[in-house]
């Protein structure tokens, strides 16, 4: 018996309910169906409406035709459908992320001062203005609307002079390297420690060959351990998870160890927008008057992490390699590229850098000024990037402070989290100030400082 809703598709509720009692045997093998005119009699709907169902059963052989004898039940094996049901699933309880009361890890913006509406206003024209094109695949190094937009911005902001030819538009840091990993064959890596933690996961799991480059308190150190490694990662600008800059000097003695040896360096300039007194340092890339550079640049920072668009800027040796050998399809889709570009070009995304810096600003001295007056913490001050370290003088241990700080709904990465070998960051703490919202920090420091007088 068929019964029909009025408000529905009448055509697909006759087809699914032929086909229900075709799976569950209520209608047998060979059995004929009644006639189009005949249904469409008893159902009071019109003959091109049972016909419709009938084809899409046929379409999909639930149903024969036998010639000027109507509609039959195909023979089907009935082991391959099983009765209707809800499914219910559960969550794997290691793929649940703790949520936190108050977050200073490194992986977030400031969600209060993103212009959403603009955003949203952008993506909306460019889907009313791209339609067919978002439908192609695109360029494989990139959109070139993108690409010049990033030329442009970092001439004007990183005094990066490059054409947009050599830019290489990447779906985050990890796609970045797997390109290079190609581009650069069986070369030895240099990692500085400590350094990114799924950085060193990367080159594990790809079976890269790596060392270890040391650090001091300007940075990486270019001194003889360096000798062997063939490609040098630095993060000269803001040295992550230090926090320490690079001086001029240490940034020239490297290029120019690069060139004598023909080494190849890469620097992630993965925060370098965000410098909150004198003049934006420039980067090792705005100096390689050899091409020795590989630049990685990113948006997650200025723009939001879930965008995953990143860029590198290949010198002109690699770039010629890239595109002879390795012209692999771009991995962000269309929409994301077409609307970041139109953002830069339309000034949007410099009003909101420029507003960002702002409120960047405003959280940094909160914290100067929160842990100035509290004798067991110091900050280790930077004038640059979304984080600062913080040094803990007391007899508790590191894990108790850590094991504390969770307690209370906190999450707080030490240095030794980033840190492979050494005992030199002990007690010290990535305190980053992106994520939380400017009108709970204060509460956030509180609470910090609160679980770790606590003599619970």
């Amino acid at each position: 018996m068929i019964t029909i809703n009025r408000k529905s598709c009448i055509y697909e509720q006759i087809y699914e309910q032929l086909r229900n009692s075709i799976i569950t045997n209520q209608l047998k093998s060979n059995a004929k169906l009644p006639s189009k005119r005949s249904l469409a009699a008893t159902l009071n709907v019109s003959v091109n409406t049972v016909e419709h169902a009938y084809h899409k059963l046929l379409d999909e052989e639930f149903v024969y035709t036998k010639n000027r004898s109507g509609f039959y039940v195909n023979t089907i094996d009935h082991a391959f459908f099983r009765k209707n049901r809800p499914v219910t699933f559960t969550e794997d309880p290691e793929e649940r992320q703790r949520p936190y009361i108050y977050d200073f890890s490194p992986l977030g913006v400031d969600r209060e001062s993103f212009p959403y509406s603009v955003w949203k206003k952008i993506s909306n024209e460019i889907l009313l203005d791209h339609e067919d094109r978002l439908l192609t695949t695109g360029h494989y190094q990139g959109e070139y609307e993108l690409r010049q937009e990033i030329a442009h911005f970092l001439a004007d902001s990183r005094s990066i002079q490059v054409h947009p030819s050599s830019i290489i538009i990447t779906s985050g840091l990890e796609y970045s390297y797997l390109i290079l990993f190609q581009l650069l064959g069986d070369l030895n890596f240099g990692i500085e420690n400590p350094s990114f933690e799924r950085l060193e996961r990367l080159f594990l799991s790809h079976k890269i060959q790596y060392t270890y480059i040391h650090l001091d308190e300007q940075g990486a150190v270019p001194d003889e351990t360096i000798s062997p490694i063939d490609v040098l990662t630095l993060t000269p600008s803001h040295q992550f998870p230090t926090g320490r800059i690079m001086p001029l000097q240490r940034r020239m003695d490297f290029l120019n160890i690069a060139n004598a040896s023909k080494k190849w360096i890469i620097e992630d300039d993965y925060d370098g927008e965000f410098k909150y007194s004198g003049a934006p340092i420039a980067p090792l890339k705005a100096m390689d008057i050899y091409d020795r550079v590989i630049y990685l640049g990113n948006f997650s920072n200025t723009i939001f992490p879930s965008l995953r668009l990143s860029y590198m800027i290949l010198p002109d040796k690699l770039r010629i390699r890239y595109q002879k050998n390795y012209a692999l399809k771009c991995s962000v889709p269309l929409l994301t590229q077409l609307s970041t570009a139109k953002f830069i070009e339309s000034g949007a995304f410099i009003r909101h850098l420029n507003r960002m810096k702002r409120v960047y600003r405003y959280k940094r001295n909160l914290l100067l000024s929160f842990f100035k007056d509290i004798p067991s913490v110091s900050l280790e001050e930077s004038d640059a990037g979304l984080f600062m370290i913080l040094k803990v003088t007391t007899p508790l241990s590191e894990e108790e402070l850590c094991r504390r700080a969770e307690r209370s709904d906190i999450l707080i990465r030490p240095l030794a989290y980033f840190e492979t070998t050494g005992t030199e960051f002990s007690k010290h703490f990535l305190l980053s100030f992106s994520s939380i919202e400017t009108s709970r920090l204060l509460e956030a420091l509180k609470a910090l400082a609160a679980a770790w007088a606590s003599t619970d």
